[in-house]
């Protein structure tokens, strides 16, 4: 995993998300036999809207929740999918993880949609920045997210959360949880880091 896909990766993580990650999308190759492999979804991340990260109390409740960055437009009432592209470069999705196909796969990965609603989400999510459907309670949403270098923002085809945004946000939530993180050993190497250099101060 390189450097980006981290930071990613730990920036979804105090978001509430739960992760995939460098997820293989495998078709049967019918001219050379055997498989191969359509392309590799960087990352796939799923949030339940009632996810609750903060400082609890002696019970262990969380009163004072940490609030997701905003540039994440976090649903207050849906299930929300990421399916997303790190580069360490330029922020972009490459053809082929727009391809309606490998959209299929991936959703199929995640099991977000009934078999019903497979084709019709992965074709729309081709097309446009996010889908969300309706049919069950909680709802669901699932959308594109490119993150790299640029300028964080939602176009037509996919959101564009920029690295530096994504670290500072990182930065920041751990110098405020600093000492209610204090007794504990982070596993995850870019928050882990971010930990030990804060004990430093």
């Amino acid at each position: 995993m390189n450097s980006g896909a981290a930071l990613v990766e730990a920036y979804l993580r105090v978001n509430g998300y739960l992760m995939l990650d460098e997820v293989p999308l495998v078709l049967p190759d019918e001219e050379a036999g055997g498989y191969r492999t359509l392309t590799d979804l960087d990352i796939m991340a799923v949030r339940w809207p009632d996810v609750k990260m903060g400082a609890p109390d002696a019970e262990g409740r969380i009163l004072q929740p940490i609030d997701t960055h905003e540039l994440l437009d976090v649903p207050e009432n849906a299930i929300d999918v990421i399916i997303g592209e790190v580069k360490e470069g330029r922020a972009h999705l490459n053809r082929a993880i727009r391809s309606p196909k490998a959209l299929r796969m991936g959703l199929e990965r995640i099991g977000i949609c009934s078999d019903l609603e497979l084709d019709a989400t992965a074709e729309a999510l081709s097309e446009q920045a996010v889908v969300r459907l309706e049919a069950s309670r909680p709802a669901r949403q699932v959308r594109l997210v490119a993150f790299g270098i640029g300028t964080s923002r939602r176009t037509e085809t996919h959101y564009v959360i920029s690295l530096h945004d994504a670290l500072e946000f990182v930065e920041d939530l751990m110098r405020r949880a600093h000492e209610v993180l204090l007794p504990s050993t982070l596993s995850d190497p870019v928050l882990g880091l971010l930990h030990l250099r804060n004990k430093f101060r």
